[in-house]
């Protein structure tokens, strides 16, 4: 009982963190133009996203309904690996171009090897990941690519 108790009320704080955190991801992809204008809404009284926090909350209510706690915990691991797995990537690209803002970048200790080691990592911890996982992060990327695209081909040239 100790235990089911300790599981509901973490459960519940990570859940009340996403929920402070995720739609403003949204928001922000919005005010990128990634994602539909409606989700720049902010409440007049509140100063919230409200249209990015609902949408987040029926998207996560959907999930959440459609699949059991287990594989829904597996599917959000492998998509956070994916972003991890991505980060990885993109700091060996941005040190071999030698991207910079300002000032002096960090480099990294014996070049690649840090990133390539987290990358080999990141695939050994998703191979053991099942078809259905992967297949529900497939689905999700295949939907985020086809928004993305779909607004960046709506988007505007920016006024010069």
């Amino acid at each position: 009982m100790l235990i089911l108790v300790g599981t509901v009320i973490s459960t519940f704080g990570y859940v009340l963190g996403d929920m402070l955190g995720s739609p403003r991801a949204l928001f922000g992809m919005a005010n990128n133009r990634m994602l539909p204008q409606p989700l720049t809404y902010v409440h007049p009284v509140f100063r919230t996203p409200v249209n990015a926090i609902l949408t987040h909350a029926l998207i996560v209510a959907i999930l959440a309904v459609t699949g059991s706690f287990e594989r829904l915990i597996i599917a959000a691991n492998l998509a956070i690996l994916t972003v991890y797995l991505l980060s990885c990537v993109a700091v060996i690209q941005l040190q071999r171009k030698d991207i910079r803002r300002e000032g002096q970048p960090f480099k990294l200790i014996g070049g690649p090897i840090i990133p390539i080691a987290a990358i080999v990592f990141a695939v050994w911890l998703a191979s053991h990941a099942e078809a259905q996982e992967f297949a529900a992060v497939g689905i999700a990327f295949v939907v985020a690519c086809a928004i993305y695209f779909l607004m960046r081909k709506g988007a505007r040239p920016a006024e010069e």
